[in-house]
C-alpha cells in the first residue's frame, strides 16, 4: 500500500474561511512593508461636496497603495458656516483654519485653529 502525503489541503465545498483569513492577513502586511509611506497634498485634488470641499489622503476605497489601509484621512474646506449636524463618533478633527463649537455629552468645546478635537463613539 503506497500513500502520498500532499502538503496542502484540499479545498473545502464552502471555502476555508481560515486560509482565506491568512491570505488576506499576508496581503495587510505586503502593504504595511512596501506601500506609499508620503501622500503629497499636491498629488491629491478638492472635490466639490455639499459643505465645501474634500481632498482625500488616506481611504480603503479609493487608495490601494498606501501602508495604511485602514484609515480614513481628509481634509475639509468648508466656505460657509458648516450648521449644526451630527456624527456618531470615532473621529478625530484637527482644525486648520476658522472657529467655532462642538457639543460632546452635553459639554459645549469652542475651537479654533491648532485645536484637536477627539470625538469618541456613542450610541444611537
Amino acid at each position: 500500500m503506497e500513500e502520498v502525503r500532499v502538503r496542502e489541503r484540499e479545498p473545502q465545498p464552502n471555502g476555508d474561511r481560515y486560509e482565506e483569513t491568512l491570505r488576506e492577513r499576508a496581503g495587510w502586511v505586503e502593504r504595511a512593508m512596501t506601500g506609499q509611506v508620503l501622500i503629497k497634498g499636491s498629488e491629491r485634488k478638492f472635490e466639490p461636496n455639499r459643505q465645501g470641499h474634500i481632498k482625500r489622503y488616506l481611504n480603503p476605497q479609493f487608495f490601494h497603495d498606501t501602508a495604511l489601509s485602514e484609515w480614513v484621512i481628509f481634509q475639509h474646506d468648508i466656505k460657509r458656516q458648516s450648521g449644526k449636524h451630527r456624527h456618531q463618533g470615532g473621529l478625530v478633527l484637527f482644525v486648520v483654519e476658522g472657529e467655532g463649537t462642538t457639543d460632546v455629552d452635553g459639554l459645549r468645546l469652542d475651537w479654533q485653529p491648532g485645536d484637536l478635537l477627539l470625538l469618541p463613539i456613542q450610541a444611537n
